[in-house]
């Protein structure tokens, strides 16, 4: 039941935003409270990845989601790696540029939401001078891995 509860927690967050654009709604009362002091920031909402691939129909199975706080130290890069699964990610603070295994790059700012590649190699390296934060959501089934390292 905590799965189904945190798979619906997250496809609404996920629902909720919107790719490349920030769009401030200043009365969310009929959404979430009855109060109109609640904003509600999308941050994205698309249909495919940050290289513009289009996402993949969901696995068959059951449902789970993983949320992950993921660090940058300076200068720090990932391993190359893969998600096999739809993810999406929020860069808290610094900066982050992700470069696919054909060398298209995806440079992100503090507050950037972003679909992330589906099956396709990449890494993340922090090229700033500050920790680049970020929360990561990747929507996958019991079981599947949600990163495939090279």
């Amino acid at each position: 039941m905590k799965k189904i509860y945190l798979f619906a927690l997250a496809l609404i967050f996920i629902s909720t935003l919107s790719f490349g654009s920030s769009i401030t709604t200043n009365n969310a009362k009929d959404e979430y409270s009855d109060e109109s002091d609640i904003i509600v920031e999308h941050l994205l909402d698309t249909e495919s990845s940050w290289n513009k691939s289009t996402l993949p129909a969901y696995i068959v199975g059951q449902p789970e989601i993983v949320i992950e706080k993921v660090i940058f130290q300076p200068g720090a890069q990932s391993l190359i790696h893969l998600h096999p699964v739809i993810s999406a990610g929020v860069l808290l603070s610094g900066s982050l540029t992700i470069t696919t295994d054909t060398n298209q790059v995806l440079h992100l700012q503090a507050g950037q939401a972003f679909a992330e590649v589906v099956n396709t190699w990449h890494y993340g390296k922090n090229e700033g001078k500050v920790p680049a934060e970020l929360i990561f959501f990747h929507a996958s089934t019991d079981g599947v891995p949600i990163t495939i390292l090279k």
